[in-house]
């Protein structure tokens, strides 16, 4: 089943600014200015080979999902296969399955693509039952 990930949590970094009064160097009165950093979307699109099409790969393939979307960088996620919508010269239900993974900010997504041990496991363990991965990232 497609798993959903910290729904309604808010995963901006939020940092705060205090205007100072430059001649007399001190904070001025209610001036407190908070700033969220921008998020960012990544969104994968995977077609697995026909000889990992069976339900046990599946299986195998839903698991490792479930695994890489526990990784600390990752704020909300969402995955799952094709929805059943009508078939349209636009639409596109060709591929298995799909992750969207939203970020805070961009070092956040930056971590998870090198270094994060989860991430890198993920694709060690699954880059073999992929004939396709396509990947498009909103900022």
């Amino acid at each position: 089943m497609p798993q959903h990930g910290k729904i309604g949590t808010s995963f901006e970094k939020e940092q705060q600014f205090v205007l100072l009064d430059v001649i007399h160097g001190r904070p001025l009165p209610n001036s407190v200015v908070s700033l969220k950093s921008p998020r960012m979307e990544h969104h994968v699109y995977f077609w697995l080979k026909s000889d990992f099409q069976d339900d046990a790969s599946r299986a195998s393939f839903e698991s490792g999902i479930n695994t890489l979307c526990t990784s600390p960088f990752i704020g909300q996620h969402h995955w799952g296969k094709p929805a059943a919508t009508a078939d349209r010269p636009v639409t596109d239900h060709s591929w298995d399955y799909a992750i969207s993974l939203k970020f805070a900010n961009m070092d956040d997504h930056d971590s998870y693509q090198e270094g994060d041990p989860i991430h890198d496991a993920f694709i060690a363990g699954f880059k073999d039952r992929w004939a396709k991965v396509q990947v498009m990232d909103i900022a």
